[in-house]
């Protein structure tokens, strides 16, 4: 090939080169703007996707709540939800919807608070008037995507009131040693009739033991106290010379620790706190101090207290609603013969004649009255009475009854009326909580449950068995009945009145759907306790369809009266 045509060809090559290089080139930058667009397209799409999300959640967020605001009921049930249109209102439909390439779902759950109200996640207490409420939008094109949104409702926006301020509204109540006071209407102690203050018991003495005391038990010219803090022993106290000044004559063993004791005619029967069960029974006829044990009966359970009466003796079984009865008619050789159940569980027990009076674990009831005419292992329960504070002993001597109390006090009530229904005569203070208490003639004696240090109290009653103040003590106004006619939220209970010194004025309620079962709460949602200043209905006492309150007037010493004259009930719907 000539020089010439080799130039020519080498010249069309480079020519050639240069040509795809440029398609090369062209076709990168052509791609690339290609790309750029796609990208630029796929951005749009999902920035539109993600718009139109939005809006889907804003308008099932938007329709949750009116559906709320028509009625709490709507939203009330936990469960996967979409919103519908029907007749121009929004409703709730189960399960989620699919609108064009969107899922749309609305999540309802429960929420629960602590002891603070604060909403935590676990381990709180149901909150029935709130519902946690999770809106989700989601879609698949063009990658899987979501978004979602939580918040609350209550039913509280919804609030209405019932107030009770006049004769003709506090009229419909129930009074027990309250009155109610027309112009314009108000709610207070009930006047005795009496001259000048209620004549409080005095506590004349405080003798130590050996160890704080479990029980204690009078008879004759002796105080049986059953020692505590693991002490193995009954220690007993001469009276005979001074009633005011018991004297320790020593004490002698026992099986295990006791927790009550009683004694009839020659035998003292201990109530043994072990896990075998049973009562010790003890011969004191000779030597109160020094018995000869007589006989191990067993139990069906840890007995709490106990009480010989008619030939029977009756155990409280601890931690049960249950009373043993035994025939004591041969006093060494008590035979099991049955039980009969309460309605709570059982502290002690006492009474006369054909009633008998148990104290129960609790505030609403704490003391149940049954009539054993009929049948001592079949009694009839006559009903309840309610305390300030829990009990923790029981007492019958003469027409008086006896209840200690935790919180250092002790209740006397007459049963000179109707031994069916005591009459609370008032509430002393003690030195120390109290764990029994014992009674004869003019004088009285608390068993202290805090230390050996003044555990004995001792307490002239001689003048104290009749009221002569110008007040009652104590006293309770139930209200009537609130019927709502549906089921409501009760939020919270204020009042407005008037406490003078050495009175006070508390509050529980009780709500329930059948208009029968009245169980009595305070703020902690439990019987024992009260408001003492108003405040939110408890969580586990808010919804219901009827609603009753309860005022306890206290006065310590009868001279003066508090006054409620306004109640404030809020609720929702």
């Amino acid at each position: 090939m000539s020089k010439k045509s080799f130039d020519k060809l080498r010249k069309k090559g480079v020519i050639l080169m240069e040509m795809l290089l440029a398609l090369a080139i062209g076709s990168a930058i052509l791609t690339t703007v290609s790309s750029a667009l796609v990208g630029s397209q796929q951005a749009n799409l999902r920035s539109y996707q993600s718009q139109q999300a939005e809006l889907h959640l804003q308008e099932i967020s938007e329709a949750v709540k009116s559906i709320k605001l028509s009625d709490w009921e709507n939203i009330s049930i936990n469960g996967n939800y979409h919103p519908e249109i029907v007749d121009n209102d929004w409703i709730l439909a189960e399960d989620e919807e699919i609108i064009g390439i969107y899922k749309r779902k609305i999540e309802i759950t429960d929420v629960f608070r602590d002891d603070e109200g604060n909403i935590v996640a676990e381990a709180g207490t149901l909150d029935p008037s709130t519902k946690k409420i999770t809106t989700i939008v989601s879609w698949e094109i063009s990658r899987p995507s979501s978004v979602s949104q939580t918040f609350f409702l209550t039913r509280w926006g919804n609030n209405m009131t019932w107030i009770e301020d006049t004769y003709n509204d506090f009229i419909d109540g129930t009074e027990d040693a309250v009155d109610v006071v027309i112009n314009p209407g108000y709610v207070q102690l009930a006047e005795t009739g009496g001259e000048g203050e209620w004549t409080e018991p005095t506590i004349i003495a405080d003798v130590d033991a050996m160890a704080k005391l479990n029980a204690i038990w009078i008879k004759g010219d002796y105080l049986f106290c059953a020692l505590g803090s693991s002490i193995k022993k009954i220690e007993v106290f001469d009276i005979s010379a001074d009633p005011e000044n018991p004297v320790s004559l020593g004490s002698f063993d026992t099986l295990e620790n006791v927790n009550n004791l009683a004694v009839n005619g020659s035998y003292l029967y201990a109530a043994l706190d072990n896990d075998d069960h049973a009562i010790q029974i003890f011969d004191i006829s000779e030597n109160p101090v020094s018995p000869t044990e007589v006989r191990i009966v067993e139990t069906a359970g840890r007995p709490s207290g106990l009480w010989l009466q008619n030939s029977y003796l009756f155990a409280s079984i601890e931690g049960v609603n249950r009373v043993d009865v035994y025939d004591a008619s041969d006093s060494s050789n008590p035979s099991f013969q049955g039980s009969f159940e309460t309605s709570q569980n059982t502290v002690d027990v006492s009474g006369s004649g054909d009633f008998l009076y148990v104290a129960q674990v609790t505030t609403n009831r704490a003391m149940e009255i049954f009539d054993i005419s009929d049948s001592v292992t079949e009694p009839v329960s006559l009903g309840a009475i309610s305390t300030l504070f829990r009990p923790t002993g029981i007492w019958l001597e003469g027409n008086t009854l006896y209840l200690s109390l935790r919180q250092k006090r002790v209740a006397m009530y007459t049963l000179n009326a109707n031994p069916m229904s005591p009459f609370l005569l008032g509430i002393f203070q003690t030195v120390q909580n109290t764990s029994d208490v014992t009674a004869l003639g003019d004088y009285g004696y608390v068993a202290g449950m805090d230390s050996f240090s003044r555990a004995i109290g001792v307490v002239y009653i001689g003048d104290s068995k009749g009221i002569s103040g110008i007040y009652f003590v104590y006293g309770e106004y139930t209200s009537s009945t609130l019927d709502i006619e549906s089921q409501a939220a009760f939020n919270r209970i204020s009042w407005e009145g008037e406490d003078p010194g050495l009175t006070d004025i508390l509050f529980q309620i009780a709500v329930n759907d059948d208009n029968l079962t009245w169980n009595f709460v305070g703020p902690d949602g439990t019987a024992g306790t009260y408001f003492d200043y108003p405040g939110a209905i408890p969580l586990n006492s808010t919804l219901g369809t009827y609603f009753k309150y309860k005022i306890i007037l206290t006065s310590s010493t009868g001279a003066n009266t508090p006054v409620v004259d306004k109640v404030i009930v809020n609720y929702s719907q």
